[in-house]
């Protein structure tokens, strides 16, 4: 058994283990060690207990490792207060004067509207083209037969190539949004390693073991934004009620870019005008009449005009695969994420203020300023976000 101040790591493990600096192991047989709490260090390793900062300082996070960790926090305050008053001009400005949604319709008449109606024009096109291709194509199958089935053959592989790699996204956006789901509902669940058994099991079942290995790194993206939370170190305060201005910014911030991309009509450009617009191409861009146009309007010699023309297409494609992935879902999975983020809540959950710190409300000459800053910010968010949110 392992003295005070080191751990064995693993139960029955006989090596004892020094405890790091900024943590400390206070009892006996212990398998692991305790990360100093906020406004106490740990200077030694192998240490029993932590030790607490002189009165009136804090540190700024847990396993603190020197007493010059700890800081007095009368810089806090006077940035809070400076933040609360630019978080009420900021209310006031684009909140009850509605400023967001001016941005909105901005976006809406200067951006989607012409986005639109430059859509329906491309998509009056094609519609035009495949009424013309249909009224003037005349079936000859036997004349070349050769090659019109090394056309179907090609068109195939293009397809099934294409419907896995869609189905390959399907199953990503599905990962991504319930990524969402177990992010705002805070689930104690080990999420990450249930999507990664879940990424080897589809590799398995399709007998295409190398999927595993393309989207490897696709999750690693998705356990950066699992794990990804608001933190305000920038502004180096370590009170909560001094970072609560900042907090109540961050989460205007967030709700401003939801009404903007709500209110700018680009999600219903998105899944009407844009999905016409591709679904109309995609009958074009894979017809015969299509690629032979390409491979029969370069210059030069037969072989010359060959390669243009099939150099021609192969852009084409390109500049048509990517318009196809333009019709991911990026902006409502992008939306859903955002508001993930968004932790209004913290604003009542004391009693119906902000949390606050008992050991920054003790600093002397600045006793309750953290309440004080807490509950301004609280009387904000009640002021301006409760009568829209209601």
């Amino acid at each position: 058994m392992c003295p005070s101040g080191k751990f064995t790591g693993k139960k029955g493990t006989p090596e004892c283990i020094v405890a790091p600096l900024g943590a400390s192991v206070s009892s006996a047989g212990a398998t692991t060690f305790t990360l100093c709490p906020q406004s106490t260090y740990s200077s030694d390793v192998g240490g029993v207990g932590c030790l607490p900062c002189p009165k009136g300082r804090l540190t700024a996070s847990t396993g603190s490792t020197r007493e010059k960790d700890c800081v007095s926090p009368e810089w806090n305050f006077y940035q809070g207060f400076v933040a609360v008053g630019v978080m009420f001009a900021m209310g006031w400005q684009y909140v009850l004067r509605a400023r967001f949604e001016r941005v909105a319709f901005l976006r809406q008449w200067r951006v989607t509207r012409v986005l639109s109606d430059t859509t329906r024009q491309l998509t009056s096109a094609h519609m035009l083209y495949a009424q013309k291709l249909r009224a003037e194509t005349v079936f000859e199958w036997g004349k070349h037969r050769f090659r019109n089935l090394f056309m179907v053959i090609g068109l195939l592989v293009v397809l099934t190539v294409t419907t896995l790699f869609g189905i390959l996204l399907q199953i990503g956006a599905i990962s991504f949004k319930s990524m969402i789901l177990f992010k705002g509902l805070n689930l104690n669940i080990s999420f990450m390693e249930r999507l990664k058994e879940y990424w080897e099991l589809i590799a398995d079942q399709l007998s295409i073991y190398f999927v595993y290995l393309i989207v490897e790194p696709a999750l690693y993206l998705v356990t950066y934004f699992a794990d990804l939370k608001l933190n305000y170190e920038f502004v180096a305060i370590t009170c909560p009620g001094a970072s609560s201005p900042f907090e109540l910014g961050l989460n205007m911030g967030i709700l401003g870019i939801a009404v903007v991309l709500v209110g700018s009509d680009i999600q219903v450009f998105k899944q009407v005008t844009y999905n016409a617009y591709i679904g109309q191409k995609s009958s074009m861009v894979m017809s015969t009449t299509y690629i032979k146009w390409h491979l029969t309007k370069g210059n030069g010699g037969l072989f010359n005009e060959y390669c243009s023309g099939l150099y021609s297409w192969l852009v084409a494609m390109c500049i048509f695969f990517l318009e196809k992935l333009a019709r991911i879902d990026v902006f409502q999975t992008a939306l859903q994420y955002l508001m993930s983020l968004v932790t209004l809540q913290v604003f009542v959950s004391n009693g119906g203020i902000h949390e606050v710190d008992p050991a920054c409300n003790t600093v002397k000459g600045f006793e309750g300023y953290d309440t004080y800053i807490a509950t301004l910010t609280s009387g904000i968010f009640y002021v301006f976000f409760i009568p829209n949110c209601c």
